[in-house]
């Protein structure tokens, strides 16, 4: 029996691919009736100070071709709590200004309806030296851990999607940043004392995971305690203490506030078990989670008072640093 080929189901493909690609030019040439980024941005009185550093280091030529591009453009009040004022921007290296605002600026579409399910990416900006987060969650997108207040702003070559907050690319290591914050010396002492930790803070490449047999992000997130964490408690309340301490014993009791991947507090939204083991680190029990508020750590025994994240989303270049308020054992 000779056989028959159906060339249907191919016709049919090839059908809905050619009403795809005209309805989606379609819906690209309607995005010619709306404003562009910066004819947004200049109407825009949330985003004068923007528009002022955009100018300062003439970036507005980025977006005279190409595209689409997502902006996530810090408001005012974002600018002015960064210590970047209209006089400061006014004497702002251009360089380095060029180099901050490229930061903040993507090459494709990043929105609610361009971003399909969940996502926690380390992307590419026009600034390619420098990689920013990129998270979506229930909650929203996150630039850095920063949420956006105000998105999914469709323009005609490109997305805005305001944030409260400027980015900064990271610049120095997790250690360097440890040690540069005076609150945190105490916690400095320890990595110290602890070889293990003070040859992952020194000699961690970035880039790679803090585990290398376990999935997830590059880079590695510490809960850092306090000073004032350590002198309210009772295991090391002092420098001395930490000094003298075993370093074994040491070692077991700060392993859960070393977490596997670059997290920021958005991610521990809605609540957050570490997976040790399997994806944050090396040991086989959790012992602790993150509420669904994101900063709430509830051990599993009952603490007096529960730790909190109370400095979040410190971006270093081989991981993030979140400060906390409590000593809590994680074993």
């Amino acid at each position: 029996m000779k056989r028959i080929i159906s060339h249907r189901p191919l016709f049919l493909a090839c059908l809905l691919a050619i009403l795809s690609g005209a309805c989606k030019k379609k819906q690209e040439l309607a995005t010619t009736d709306r404003p562009t980024i910066l004819q947004y941005i200049a109407s825009d009185p949330q985003l004068s100070l923007l528009q002022m550093a955009m100018l300062r280091c003439d970036l507005d030529t980025v977006f005279s071709s190409g595209g689409p591009y997502t902006f996530f453009c810090p408001v005012d009040s974002a600018f002015t709590a960064a210590g970047l004022t209209a006089d400061s921007i006014g004497r702002y290296d251009p360089k380095n200004l060029t180099s901050l605002l490229k930061y903040h600026i993507l090459a494709g579409k990043f929105s609610s309806q361009d971003i399909i399910g969940f996502l926690t990416a380390n992307v590419t900006s026009l600034d390619s030296a420098d990689k920013p987060f990129i998270s979506k969650n229930y909650f929203g997108i996150f630039f850095n851990g920063i949420g956006v207040t105000e998105g999914d702003i469709q323009l005609g070559n490109g997305v805005i999607q305001k944030i409260q907050r400027v980015a900064f690319p990271p610049r120095q290591t997790l250690l360097q940043t440890i040690d540069s914050l005076p609150e945190l010396s105490y916690f400095a002492a320890v990595i110290r004392r602890v070889p293990q930790y003070n040859t992952l803070l020194s000699k961690f490449q970035p880039g790679i995971p803090y585990s290398s047999s376990a999935p997830g992000l590059p880079g590695v997130t510490v809960l850092a305690p306090t000073n004032a964490a350590f002198q309210a408690s009772t295991l090391y309340p002092t420098l001395d203490a930490i000094n003298q301490a075993d370093p074994t014993i040491l070692y077991t009791v700060m392993e859960g506030y070393f977490l596997n991947g670059n997290k920021f507090t958005a991610d521990f939204l809605g609540g957050f078990v570490p997976g040790f083991g399997k994806v944050e680190l090396p040991i086989n029990r959790a012992s602790y989670e993150i509420d669904k508020d994101g900063v709430t750590i509830i051990p599993n025994y009952p603490p007096g008072v529960f730790p909190m994240i109370i400095k979040p989303n410190f971006l270093c270049t081989d991981g993030t640093l979140q400060e906390i308020s409590e000593v809590f054992i994680s074993d």
